[in-house]
């Protein structure tokens, strides 16, 4: 009643369970982490993926409608969660009688408050935005909003599969003092996100009329300068999803807890603000400011507890830059050729190719880091 969609109400009610069963599925998923059982995460992952987008899609096309399609959601939380659950005891419920530290159950909830509070500032943030477009502008611009965030999502995934799997090694390595190796091993993971997301923004940018019209069609053509904007987003906010993976297992959530509920709050004021006077492309503008303040202050965070050789990220920089540069080139003059799917393809591909080699010939990317 409160959003004026009345609609709602059923479909909110029939998604509850999802609470219950995602949460069981992320607490199964982050033992594992712990474990660095990275692959039986993974699993559990890709389980809940598939499972979600099999049912609402099977559910929706049944002719369920939305509510379909959250009962997907529920069932795909259901099922990875309790192969997630029945790994976790499988392995690890027999403890042979260990006991429990003196004051760990305490430590436990004074670690998990800030990191409640931090992925509830992270949940506002990344929701909160969608729904002031919905409610100072029209249903109409809440897609072109939803479909631009998606396209960014989809590109972060390397960045949060990055992220989980450097969590774990970077707590053990810190516990065992070995302070060199874990400043290498930050320093290279920055230099490969970097080599990445900055080359994939660009050559967002430059596609994104194409993409919006091939893919969504000629109708959602406002989508494409919230994408363009999203581009910088892209690459501050996968920076973050792997700098606060990081930080959470080096002990400092409570810091980073207090920076991100300021930022959402912020992001908050920003769209309130920005949405009214310049529309969804405002959001998007409240959006980026944000997220950069955060990046600034979790790489602060982050050096404060790992050296940084900031010459070496900097020489890797400058050859990333020229590496984007031929790439963009490259998109630039073979843009005006995609007409359809397969012109599309062969245009990113292409980008691809350019980028992979102008990566290997600088030292940037090994060989033996691409999959036969």
């Amino acid at each position: 009643m409160l959003l004026g969609e009345k609609g709602l109400g059923m479909v909110l009610l029939l998604g509850a369970p999802y609470i219950l069963f995602f949460t069981l599925f992320r607490y199964s998923r982050k033992i594992l982490q712990g474990f660095e059982k990275i692959s039986q995460a993974s699993m559990v992952k890709v389980i809940f993926d598939i499972g979600k987008l099999v049912f609402a899609v099977v559910l929706v096309a049944a002719g369920f409608q939305a509510e379909g399609g959250i009962i997907g959601y529920v069932l795909g939380a259901s099922v990875s969660s309790l192969v997630g659950l029945a790994l976790v005891y499988r392995k690890y419920s027999k403890t042979d009688n260990v006991p429990i530290e003196t004051g760990l159950r305490r430590r436990i909830f004074e670690y998990s408050v800030p990191l409640t509070i931090t992925q509830a500032a992270g949940r506002l943030d990344r929701r909160i935005d969608t729904v002031l477009v919905g409610f100072f502008l029209t249903p109409v611009a809440v897609s072109y909003y939803v479909i631009s965030k998606q396209v960014v999502i989809f590109v972060q995934k390397p960045a949060a599969a990055l992220g989980f799997t450097l969590s774990p090694a970077f707590a053990a390595e810190k516990a065992a003092n070995n302070n060199k190796k874990l400043s290498k091993m930050f320093e290279l993971s920055v230099v490969n996100f970097l080599l990445f997301y900055i080359p994939a923004a660009a050559g967002l940018v430059l596609i994104s009329e194409p993409l919006v019209t091939i893919v969504f069609g000629l109708k959602y053509s406002g989508a494409i300068p919230v994408i363009q904007v999203f581009s910088l987003y892209l690459i501050l906010s996968s920076g973050n999803r792997v700098m606060a993976n990081v930080l959470d297992f080096l002990g400092k959530a409570k810091a980073r807890a207090y920076a991100k509920g300021a930022v959402s709050l912020l992001n908050v004021v920003l769209n309130v603000a920005l949405i009214p006077r310049i529309g969804v492309v405002g959001a998007a503008y409240s959006t980026v400011a944000a997220q950069m303040l955060y990046a600034i202050y979790n790489m602060h965070l982050v050096s404060s507890d790992v050296s940084i050789r900031y010459e070496y990220v900097a020489r890797s920089m400058t050859k990333i830059l020229v590496i984007t540069s031929v790439m963009t080139l490259v998109v630039l003059i073979l843009r005006n050729e995609i007409t359809g799917w397969i012109s599309l393809f062969i245009v990113i591909a292409a980008a691809v190719i350019v980028w992979g080699g102008l990566s290997i010939t600088a030292g940037l990317l090994n060989r033996q880091m691409i999959p036969n």
